[in-house]
């Protein structure tokens, strides 16, 4: 049977991640004082795995703002603590890439092979059948049908994690096996699969199927941070903010 939504967890206390295996890999970065005020990258809380760190070591030591927020989109995979790093992130994309307050975005990406990657960004209704990413209980994104033929729209009410940024771009191609493909039918194939079950279990970030919409308890956690994404909202994800975050998983923004 497809893995949904029943596995949830109904509890109301706070959210309990899972450490994932790995997570030692990575190192917290430490900046020089004011580095916030003059190149806007914060002194303390970002992470990134020291392979790395070893590569920006190799091209000089230069740090940029795009390597910090895929350190922290990474490390969001892996710790148990995740309100720090999305704090952090959040600051870093309001600085770099402000949030513009259009309702929509079309997000369309080619790889170097000619792939096509297509999916919208905007509101959805947490009220109406859905995919969600998750992991446990943190609900990274949502994503429903779009208006255009076979591809999904996908709101998120914070940063994304790299896993969950890359699952949506994974899911936003256009054509499989030399015909089309329907993105919101083929994540809801995925919240089927085997490999959402162990992911689960992993902790790992899940696509998860929500035929009936999102729950009452899952409902009063989102609205906690502010209005659902079917207003607007100023504090979940702007639609450019989710798009760069989508680029830089999938190497398109370096």
């Amino acid at each position: 049977p497809a893995f949904h939504a029943h596995y949830r967890s109904k509890r109301k206390t706070p959210m309990k991640l899972r450490t994932k295996q790995g997570i030692d890999e990575f190192i917290e970065l430490r900046f020089k004082a004011r580095c916030w005020d003059l190149i806007g990258i914060p002194e303390r809380g970002c992470r990134i795995r020291q392979s790395s760190l070893e590569q920006a070591l190799a091209r000089g030591g230069r740090i940029l703002p795009v390597d910090l927020i895929k350190g922290l989109m990474d490390w969001l995979d892996f710790t148990d603590d995740v309100a720090p790093a999305l704090m952090t992130l959040r600051q870093l994309l309001n600085r770099h890439y402000p949030p513009e307050r259009q309702a929509h975005a079309r997000c369309h990406f080619v790889d170097e092979h000619g792939t096509d990657r297509l999916f919208l960004a905007g509101r959805v209704n947490p009220e109406r059948p859905l995919v969600a990413w998750q992991r446990r209980e943190w609900i990274v994104a949502l994503a429903q049908p779009a208006v255009e033929t076979s591809r999904m729209v996908v709101a998120a009410p914070q940063p994304l994690s790299l896993d969950a940024a890359r699952s949506i771009l994974a899911h936003s191609t256009c054509n499989y096996m030399n015909e089309p493909y329907d993105s919101f039918r083929g994540a809801q194939t995925s919240a089927g699969g085997t490999g959402a079950f162990y992911g689960w279990i992993e902790g790992a970030v899940t696509p998860i199927r929500w035929d009936d919409g999102l729950d009452t308890h899952t409902l009063a956690q989102l609205g906690k941070l502010g209005s659902m994404p079917s207003s607007n909202s100023p504090w979940w994800l702007s639609t450019n903010q989710l798009a760069v975050q989508v680029a830089i998983a999938g190497g398109f923004l370096n």
